[in-house]
């Protein structure tokens, strides 16, 4: 049986695993962002600006990588489905810009190459 000093080191050590994954996504992005033009942070911008209005009780986070670019949609909100016409507009750019959209457990990742 665990005693709550163990579940209090157990809670401890996630908390750190999250602010130590934070840091290095955002370490990430800087070292990245210099390799993208304007015209792909723009697609970038565009995009997440999309998810903002279509997922707006969410989360979301830009991720810019070596190989592609991700915005994030942490743990949605089963509200954000209503905003139909928010999903349609995002639907189209990414069918029309090749956006890759994955979903996870407590995430929906769109990916830009």
């Amino acid at each position: 049986m665990r005693t709550l000093m163990q579940y209090a080191n157990y809670k401890a050590a996630a908390t750190q695993h999250k602010y130590a994954a934070s840091n290095k996504a955002q370490a990430y992005t800087a070292c990245y962002a210099a390799q993208y033009t304007q015209q792909q942070l723009q697609r970038v911008a565009t995009l997440q600006a999309l998810v903002i209005a279509a997922y707006a009780r969410s989360t979301v986070y830009v991720n810019l990588r070596k190989q592609f670019a991700t915005v994030k949609v942490h743990k949605p909100h089963s509200l954000d489905s209503a905003n139909i016409k928010a999903h349609k507009a995002l639907n189209a750019y990414c069918t029309q810009h090749n956006v890759k959209c994955v979903r996870t457990q407590t995430a929906i990742l769109f990916r830009i190459k």
